[in-house]
């Protein structure tokens, strides 16, 4: 009559339990007063392995542990048989005596499961007072879900909604996609004539706008030509005091021959004197950068040119048609890709974000060379559809290149497996 009352008391803390971790409490611990045993283990079963979650008393297995392993295994092993709910401890199989309680409903599934070790073999009596408890508890753990309204979530999600979401993931990773890179575009002219300094100097004047159109011979810029036209008069002023010389040197020579091999010597110097007025003349006349053709004059503003010194070869501007022009993508040295011949591209530009653009792919550099910036990339040239007017040389934005197909999990590690080689260096 004591096990009886003992039972109806179980019965009621069980089902009145406000947690669940309250309820496992009872069941590891509680149990000890109706049925005799050494430990009690509390498990479940996600969509991988058993999970031992909570052992009776103040004791703790170690989940990497010898024993720990063999509870896992044999619990595995006993959970073939989905209809008992409570399965003896064979010494033939396992070294401990007990039994084993599963908690399971159709509607549910597996809830979760107790395991008893005891001295000895539970006699016949004592195993049936486990089924009774074993469904107690069952239908414990099934009302504390269906309390929560997370009954469905919370059991099947950890089983059969796991191995789902796993199988979902792995045929997502083999989804077939394209490679793709993303990279700064600008529209820059297809043919343009550079615009260079003549001369190490300073420019002192810009005589055209950013974007203003030009007329072959239009004068672009002047160089600071000063110090040209101080040279330019030094050489006429001692070319006139060489040839007055020359000339008395001549009229001394009739009296006194020994004087004519100085004759050559003037001569000389006053040939000298004219190449340096020539030079001088010819720079000044270079001072002044014209227009090799009509065009456009692109550059980034006049005050940043004015004053500004300037080495031979230095590019000053560009001349270009405004109606012809193509689209130059940077590529990053990290980013590169390989790219198919005739491969399409869509950019956005930043003057309308939202309005697509695309080019084909006409060549793409086989070496990374440095931007202004510093910064190393490959250059692809593309062409833009015939026709299209609404562009201007200089504007940039984004370009997006497709590439060879793949799959999904390529496309998403490509750049990490990349980075940790390079840092690793292999």
């Amino acid at each position: 009559m004591d096990k009886l009352f003992t039972l109806l008391e179980l019965q009621n803390r069980a089902q009145g339990s406000q947690s669940r971790e309250a309820l496992i409490h009872i069941i590891v611990n509680e149990t000890l007063k109706i049925i005799p045993y050494s430990q009690g283990v509390f498990f479940t079963q996600d969509a991988l392995s058993i999970k031992l979650e909570r052992s009776s008393g103040n004791t703790v297995i170690d989940a990497q542990g010898l024993h720990a392993a063999e509870i896992k295994k044999f619990i595995r092993e006993s959970m073939k048989d989905k209809i008992m709910r409570v399965i003896a401890l064979s010494p033939e199989h396992h070294k401990a005596h007990g039994a084993i309680l599963f908690f399971h409903t159709p509607e549910e599934g597996f809830l979760g499961g107790v395991w008893l070790e005891h001295a000895v073999d539970y006699s016949p009596a004592e195993i049936r007072i486990l089924e009774d408890l074993a469904g107690i508890y069952t239908q414990a753990l099934a009302l504390w879900y269906l309390r929560k309204g997370s009954s469905f979530l919370s059991i099947r999600a950890r089983g059969v909604w796991k191995k789902y979401a796993l199988a979902a993931l792995a045929l997502l990773a083999l989804l077939p996609v394209r490679l793709s890179i993303s990279a700064p575009a600008e529209i820059v002219a297809k043919e343009s004539n550079i615009i260079t300094a003549p001369f190490d100097g300073m420019i002192e004047t810009i005589g055209v706008e950013p974007g203003e159109k030009v007329k072959e011979g239009d004068i672009l810029a002047l160089m600071e030509s000063r110090s040209l036209y101080a040279q330019m008069d030094l050489a006429e002023q001692e070319i006139l005091i060489a040839q007055s010389a020359l000339s008395r040197m001549q009229r001394e020579s009739l009296t006194f021959p020994d004087k004519k091999i100085n004759l050559v010597e003037l001569q000389q110097d006053i040939e000298s004197k004219r190449i340096s007025r020539d030079y001088a003349q010819s720079m000044k006349e270079r001072s002044k950068i014209i227009a090799p053709s009509g065009g456009i004059a692109i550059f980034s503003g006049s005050h940043s040119l004015t004053g500004k010194p300037v080495r031979t070869g230095e590019m000053i501007m560009m001349i270009a048609q405004p109606d012809n022009y193509e689209l130059l993508v940077r590529v990053p040295v990290e980013s590169m890709m390989n790219i198919p011949e005739k491969a399409k591209i869509s950019f956005f530009l930043n003057v309308s974000p939202l309005r697509g653009n695309r080019a084909v792919v006409r060549s793409a550099g086989y070496q990374a060379t440095a931007d202004p910036d510093g910064m190393m990339t490959y250059k692809i040239i593309a062409d833009l559809p015939k026709g299209e007017k609404n562009m201007r040389i200089g504007w940039k934005g984004t370009a997006h290149i497709k590439g060879d197909w793949s799959i999904l999990s390529y496309a998403i590690l490509r750049r990490p497996i990349t980075s940790l080689r390079n840092l690793m260096g292999i």
